[in-house]
């Protein structure tokens, strides 16, 4: 059913990102739409002065659904290094984009964690992650919050369990990027600007560029 739905008309809120895994743009509304999730104080006391305090931008909001049999993702970095023709620069560049994983349950080591390579942030794009490379897997929990360099190495384990692995996902990036690799032509939030207008000034700011993203997809739709 979710392949079906994946197979929907342009902008599709729905994404297949593997063998049994697909990324829902979430609509913003109840729990998804609350400015203590979206603007946390936590995260945003510590990431605003690593990303630029008061320009800070959030520049998605999906979840990421791994069905029971879906097996190991490609490991993938979620951006490509910056300027990666020139080998040396991308690794040396400071943070630009930080991807915030929630667990919307408890993942254990069968149900499928997400596994990391530490310290690839800094590879080259030449560099190749494996599983017998340094790679590393913990089981997290439902208020758990795992913030990853947006360059580092990673992949979804396979799940073995009969549960559906759901993971929400934020990323916080600097006022100037934006991730056109895995949001071109598609909605990397899905918010109404009346929801949009009912959140505090500081919140509304924090969203609008994934919010104009949003529209600009739908209008692309339409030409």
């Amino acid at each position: 059913g979710m392949s079906a739905l994946a197979q929907g008309a342009f902008p599709n809120p729905i994404q297949k990102v593997g063998d049994g895994r697909f990324e829902i743009a979430m609509r913003m509304t109840g729990a998804f739409g609350q400015p203590f999730l979206l603007g946390n104080p936590l995260l945003v006391n510590f990431l605003s002065p690593l990303l630029g305090q008061d320009l800070m931008r959030l520049g998605s909001v999906t979840a990421v659904a791994s069905f029971p049999g879906a097996e190991m993702q490609h490991i993938h970095r979620d951006h490509q290094q910056l300027f990666h023709e020139f080998a040396q620069i991308g690794p040396a560049l400071p943070l630009y984009a930080v991807n915030v994983s929630i667990p919307m349950i408890d993942i254990d080591a069968v149900m499928g964690p997400t596994a990391i390579w530490p310290g690839s942030h800094r590879w080259s794009e030449k560099q190749e992650a494996t599983p017998q490379l340094g790679m590393a897997s913990i089981p997290f929990q439902r208020g758990d919050a795992v913030l990853m360099d947006y360059r580092t190495m990673h992949t979804g384990m396979p799940n073995n369990s009969q549960t559906v692995r759901p993971i929400l996902y934020l990323v916080y990036t600097r006022e100037w990027f934006f991730d056109d690799n895995n949001h071109r032509g598609r909605a990397p939030l899905d918010i109404s600007l009346e929801q949009l207008q009912l959140l505090p000034t500081e919140l509304g700011m924090l969203m609008m560029r994934a919010f104009q993203q949003q529209v600009r997809a739908r209008q692309m739709s339409r030409a």
